[in-house]
């Protein structure tokens, strides 16, 4: 491998590989929101998806023919399962992955946001900071002092 990072990179891939399989099978976590919850099978699927395609777009419309679920249902049966949006639980999915990169890794904060499902590096500080609250930098500096 070559680059100046690629430990980290390596390191940050595993991360995410064990983050989801701790929020699949165990009910050992921080934040139980983010845990797949005790849903009907479709919901799992669907919670399942979201966990495993978190670095992408996803929208409502792709969610509906993935899943050949309308709008509106899949809209109600997603919060009376989770109690939060499809929106709001991935953009918590996100933020906590990349708390976790930010706290093991070194790996760049841009290359964080892009690898966490984010685009735009304000979005990406608002909502981390509305989460976590303090900045990513800021996060990243409370483990390296």
């Amino acid at each position: 491998c070559k680059g100046e990072y690629w430990v980290c990179r390596s390191r940050s891939f595993f991360l995410e590989i064990l983050f989801l399989i701790q929020n699949i099978y165990t009910n050992f976590g921080v934040d139980d929101k983010i845990q797949l919850p005790n849903t009907s099978q479709d919901m799992n699927e669907i919670i399942l998806y979201l966990h495993t395609n978190y670095q992408n777009k996803i929208t409502i419309e792709d969610l509906t023919k993935t899943f050949h679920i309308n709008r509106t249902t899949l809209s109600e049966k997603f919060r009376a399962s989770t109690g939060m949006s499809i929106k709001d639980y991935l953009i918590k999915l996100r933020v906590k992955l990349s708390a976790i990169m930010l706290r093991d890794t070194m790996l760049p904060v841009s290359e964080i946001m892009y690898r966490s499902g984010f685009n735009e590096p304000h979005n990406f500080s608002r909502l981390f900071k509305k989460y976590m609250d303090c900045s990513p930098s800021d996060y990243r500096k409370e483990f390296y002092l």
